[in-house]
Formats: structure tokens, sequence, C-alpha cells
């Protein structure tokens, strides 16, 4: 991947971006340290300022009790400010409160924690959705498969808003909460400096790193440990006035204007979908409408991702939640993870059987090569092709052989999904224990093994009979098919 620099040879860079060939990122930052906290910075003043001008505000609806309060609970105070009670201490009514435009603890100018009493507190009442489920994932994987991702994805719009509007791979290595500004900084290209800038001219633009902060810093110091892993994460612009003004509720106009107004770096995908059966179905529908990846059953399975974590040797949690209750699933993709498109979709599988010092950013170019910010080497991505699942004595069904068929693979059991194959009945037949399962969030369809729950995007063929071998034309490249035995030779695969 590295040409012939070796691991021992290479000291590696604090980031990878990708780089049109015409124009390569200069060796300095893409934006110094501290030019994320200018626009925080100028916040925090404006509203320490204010604090010694501002009155509890008085209105018709009753102020909280004290016991209301918890951390998480939204309110406003003052006059119509939004947060959220970082910390509380019931007994004495006194709260600390995390402002939703800054998304500090609230300090005064001499930067002392604001106490404040319930009194002054209102609560904000949430907007009921009917079996809304908030749900996202973070992934976690190996350069050559962020860079398959990243090149799927594509360069950021310079010109459009989008969600997310780039996406970053950062080194779990360089993934401490005291780096990732930095690391942000230097990951995030000037097109989305500069069209965040056109979209809110009214405030100081910066660099927001707590929502991705506070999910690697519940993922633990272990995640640290991978050493030649990344996590992708999303980068997010503000919203323009036109689509403040279009947002169906007085919250959404809150959250549009006052919350999302930075350069917001998060996880990798998120959202909040009605009708969605579970977390994990919600989160994999967040990934596939924000980033155009779809992950197999297997790979989102909670034994998998235990066992996986298992064979690295770390303890991170497979599932956690944020600040908002969002309920998050950090995925690690195996090294032999699999990949094919289809449908405009980045399919990841397990492979066929089973399961260095690294940069800290890579980023997505319109361009195929990919450059590292001191120009030090370039990294071609990987053109293979995924393998062709072989059935095997070892993986073949027995026929005395059970299957659980309450196994449940895209909302529905093996049961289900077995009377449900023939609406396949036109296909090619499969080899003896492999079902045709359809996703439900991309109209995928994918080859899954009832016995061993292997998952692949290639059609599985059972192995050749004996004597016969797979060769290929040294003149034309194409396969045929030989008998050692016979000298018997043929271009179509003999039957088992």
């Amino acid at each position: 991947l590295f040409g012939s620099t070796t691991m021992a040879q290479r000291a590696w860079p604090k980031a990878l971006v990708a780089a049109s060939y015409q124009k390569p990122w200069p060796k300095a930052l893409v934006r110094p340290a501290d030019s994320g906290s200018i626009g925080m910075a100028a916040k925090r003043a404006r509203l320490a300022e204010d604090i010694t001008t501002l009155q509890p505000t008085q209105g018709a609806s009753k102020s909280a009790k004290p016991e209301d309060l918890e951390p998480g609970v939204r309110v406003s105070y003052w006059d119509g400010r939004q947060g959220t009670v970082s910390d509380s201490w019931v007994r004495l009514d006194k709260f600390w409160i995390k402002d939703d435009s800054t998304q500090d603890v609230i300090r005064n100018q001499r930067q002392e924690v604001v106490e404040f009493r319930s009194a002054e507190l209102r609560l904000i009442e949430p907007e009921f959705v009917e079996d809304a489920v908030a749900a996202g994932v973070v992934l976690i994987g190996v350069e050559k498969q962020m860079q398959e991702i990243l090149q799927h994805f594509g360069p950021p719009s310079a010109t459009k808003r989008r969600t997310p509007q780039q996406l970053l791979a950062v080194a779990c290595l360089h993934s401490s909460p005291n780096l990732l500004t930095d690391v942000a900084s230097q990951g995030v290209s000037d097109d989305v400096w500069n069209l965040a800038r056109s979209l809110r001219r009214d405030v100081p633009m910066g660099i927001r790193i707590s929502g991705f902060e506070q999910v690697i810093r519940r993922l633990g110091a272990d995640l640290q440990r991978l050493e030649r892993h990344f996590c992708m994460a999303s980068v997010h612009v503000p919203w323009d006035w036109q689509s403040i003004a279009d947002s169906k509720s007085e919250e959404e106009q809150h959250q549009r204007k006052e919350v999302w107004n930075q350069i917001d770096l998060c996880i990798t995908a998120m959202g909040v979908y009605q009708g969605e059966p579970s977390m994990e179905s919600a989160a994999r529908r967040a990934l596939s409408e924000n980033c155009g990846v779809e992950v197999s059953d297997f790979l989102f399975d909670y034994e998998v991702q235990k066992r996986l974590r298992q064979e690295l040797s770390i303890d991170i949690p497979v599932h956690l939640e944020d600040d908002n209750g969002t309920s998050i699933i950090a995925v690690i993709l195996p090294e032999d993870t699999v990949t094919a498109k289809f449908r405009g979709m980045l399919c990841l599988s397990e492979a066929s059987r089973g399961v260095a010092s690294t940069p800290a950013v890579i980023q997505a170019s319109a361009a195929d090569n990919r450059v590292m910010v001191d120009g030090s080497n370039t990294i071609q991505p990987s053109r293979e092709e995924a393998p062709i699942p072989l059935v095997t004595q070892d993986s073949a069904a027995d026929e005395g052989e059970e299957i659980d068929g309450s196994k449940t693979v895209q909302g529905k059991t093996i049961a289900e999904w077995q009377a449900e194959q023939k609406q396949f009945d036109g296909e090619p037949k499969l080899p003896k224990g492999w079902l045709r399962i359809r996703s439900r969030t991309t109209d995928v369809v994918y080859y899954f093994n009832m016995y061993t729950s292997e998952a692949t995007f290639k059609v599985p063929k059972l192995p050749l009979p004996s004597g016969w071998e797979e060769m290929k034309s040294r003149t034309t490249g194409q396969i045929y098919y030989f008998n050692r035995y016979s000298g018997v030779s043929s271009f179509e695969r003999p039957a088992p």
C-alpha cells in the first residue's frame, strides 16, 4: 500500500487528506489549531456580558420544580435562551446549565459557573413523535476500508449544503479529546469553511467537536490502542436562513438557528426515524441515507462485535448513549471485510470464512490519488473484487443439522425468509443452506447462510466436482475448467 516504504521507516503524519493532483494540500495545517475556538469564544464572551443585565423570564408557564431538573432535561432561561441541565443538586435547589449555542456550561465574566435556581428555569416539553427512534452509528475500520468509504461518498460540495457535508476518518491513535480540535482543523476542507461562512454570515464561524468528543470519551481509552484503525466522523455545516424560516416547528427552528450554527464534528451517521423496530435498524437506516453505506446483518450482530473486540484485546462498548439520549452502536469492521457496489450503495459484508502507526485524518476527494498532508507519500486505494464464497464440506449443511428458524435477519425470521424465497424463483439456484435476503432500507439483495450466519453480496457457488480445476487462459484471460484425470476441458462450469 505504501510502496517500498516500510512501517518501521515511515513516520506517520497526524493526518491524511485527499487532494486533487492539480492543487496539492500545503504542508502546513489547513487551519491554525485555535481557529475552531474563535466563534465559540466570541459567543461565550457575549453570553458572559449578558449575565449582568438579563433577568429571569416572566411568563404564563409554571416554573420547573427542583425534582424535575435531572441532568439531560431541556430548559429555557433568562430571555428565552435554551439549554440542558448539566449537573443538579436538588436538595440545594442549584443547577448548572449547558447552553445550546455554545455547548458549554454557562459562566460569568469571571469564568465562574452560574448556579441557577429552579424558579429561574422553565421546562421545555419535548415534541412527541410516535414510535420515533433516535439512533446513530460510528464505524471503526482500517485504512483500506476508510479509503473505500471516503471515495464512495466523494468530496464535499463547495456550493450546496448536504447532510453530512464531509466525511473524515480520524485515527484512533489520535482520537484523544485534547487532539481532536487539531485533527478537525486539519481535515475540514477550505470549501466547507467557505460554505459555512456564506450560510451564516451573522455568527463567527468555528469548529465544534463536542458531539464527536463525547462519544470518543464514552468509547474509552482502549480505542486509542487500535493503532491501525480509524473512526469515521462526519462534518456538518449550518443551516441557511431560508431553511431556518421553513422549519416545521419552533423547536426545529431553534435547533437550526441557535444549535446547528457552526461547523460540527459528529459520529458517522445519526437520525430520528418513525416505524423502525429497533435501534440497530434505525442506525443502519441513518448510515444508508446519510453516507450511502450498507452493512450486513452479520457485522451488526452484537455477539459478532463482542468477538471482534476480544480478538483485538480491547474493551470498548458496542452500545452507548449520548447526552441527548441518542442510541449509538460502535461497529468495528473486520480487516477482511468485503465491499461491493450495488444501485449506488457501498455494501460491506464479512469475508466468506471467518474475522503500525497511522495518520490522524483521511478525507475524500474526487481524485483517485490519496496524498498525505506533508506530501511524503501517495496511496492508491485497492481495486480488488470481492471474492465469491465457496461452499466447502466444512460449511455445507449436514442432513440432520437443525436451523434456528427464530433468528431475525432484516426484521424477519429465518422461517419467514424461507417462505419468501418463492419471489426469487427466476434466479439461479443457490447451494443448500443459502437464502436470498432483501435489505429493507436499500432494497439490495444479498446472500445469507442459515447454518453459519455468513452473508455476502456475491453469489455463493458449490466446489467443483472431484478432478476438476478452474483455469485461466494465458492468451485470452477467459476462465475454463479442466479435468486433470480425463484431460477434458470446458468453458461451462461442471455441475457438482
